[in-house]
């Protein structure tokens, strides 16, 4: 009873830190369901963010804005004053990181698990290009996202902006490395009259572009791993990407992006990215959304194309991110989870996916992560 006790009183600490009231009327307040207060204090308290993400999955709670939420327990710097008792438990996972076999196949899980979820779900969030990366918005601070056609927009900017990035000429090879959708080669090729190569190791995906491409003369995605594409490029491009590349791997993958471009050539890398290392990325995020990714620093980058390339430009897109990760929701739940299949997208699933979504609004929002943008030139 006085372990109950304890769990309540210093659960209630921290959600006072973070201005935050439990069964509250604020928009932003947590309304637990009955009889699962002292159940959720202890799973939040022993599994930090893990386990207040999986209790919100289970129903124990529910909050009417869950950015705001996230966004008051980040600024509170609740995260640091919470371990996970089962941080032994993700010892093995974090030595996994570290071996050479586990990062070639880190891209295959991160694929199964994610990306090949199913493509209706895809088609339902994303715009009409089905990117699944950060746009770029006008004004990122005020923007409506929900009206008609702002996502299509500004994630036309962010193609646009990508394509004037790497310099692109008529008639120059391009490789983009995680090709996703094919949001990138289509537009690239259409607009600017290059010739793209796509790799990506989602079946899903690359099954999509297929049957959507407009201009296979000029745009393909290939179903490949980037360490063992062979080939010469004028250009590469990666977006969204690197996240899946494995703690243990930056350098090689700068190699390899390096080998295949010629002296001067640009390499443009547009990616999550935080300030400091950590041993393992987001236990939340990392067990039921993206399986064992892991967000690089801006150091682990930095220091992996050292050498290698140059910094021509840098661009921030954090505050891009929130409103892009904003119209990812309110597509899904204005229209698109209707229309899903309950057997294969459950409440359960729901819940997570939404989560998901807003956690992730919320650490961009408040600057905890960032949107990295470093356009690259190739240094003998």
């Amino acid at each position: 009873m006085i372990r109950i006790q304890n769990h309540r009183d210093r659960a209630l600490e921290l959600l006072n830190k973070a201005d935050i009231r439990v069964d509250g009327l604020r928009e932003w307040d947590m309304r637990v369901k009955d009889g699962m207060h002292d159940a959720l204090f202890k799973r939040v308290l022993t599994k930090a963010n893990l386990g207040l993400g999986e209790a919100y999955m289970d129903g124990w709670f529910d909050v009417e804005r869950l950015d705001v939420f996230y966004g008051k327990i980040i600024d509170a710097g609740l995260e640091n004053e919470l371990t996970s008792r089962d941080k032994w438990r993700l010892a093995p996972a974090a030595i996994m990181q570290l071996l050479p076999d586990w990062n070639d196949l880190l891209p295959d899980r991160v694929a199964k698990h994610h990306y090949d979820r199913g493509n209706d779900l895809f088609e339902k969030m994303l715009d009409s290009r089905m990117n699944y990366s950060c746009a770029y918005w006008e004004d990122p601070e005020t923007t409506l996202f929900a009206l008609d056609g702002a996502l299509d927009g500004a994630q036309a900017n962010k193609l646009e902006r990508t394509c004037g990035g790497l310099q692109l000429e008529p008639g120059m090879r391009v490789l983009d490395i995680g090709a996703g959708f094919g949001a990138f080669a289509q537009y690239a090729a259409l607009n600017h009259d290059v010739d793209v190569t796509g790799i990506s190791v989602s079946k899903e995906q690359t099954a999509w572009f297929d049957a959507h491409n407009p201009v296979p003369e000029r745009a393909r995605i290939l179903n490949e791993k980037y360490q063992k594409h062979q080939g010469s490029y004028d250009r590469v491009v990666s977006i969204g990407m690197a996240e899946a590349v494995g703690k243990r791997n930056f350098r090689d993958y700068f190699k390899k992006v390096h080998a295949m471009l010629p002296e001067g050539g640009i390499f443009l890398l547009h990616t999550i990215a935080k300030t400091k290392p950590t041993l393992l990325g987001d236990p939340f995020i990392s067990r039921h959304i993206f399986r064992d990714g892991y967000v690089p620093a801006f150091s682990e980058l930095e220091n992996g194309f050292d050498g290698l390339f140059s910094v021509e430009d840098f661009e921030e897109w954090g505050k891009h991110y929130a409103p892009t990760l904003g119209a990812w929701h309110y597509n899904l739940n204005h229209d698109g989870w209707a229309g899903l299949l309950k057997d294969r997208y459950d409440e359960r699933f729901r819940r997570m996916w939404n989560l998901y979504l807003l956690s992730c609004k919320a650490s961009f929002s408040t600057g905890k992560n960032h949107l990295a943008r470093y356009t690259l030139r190739k240094i003998p």
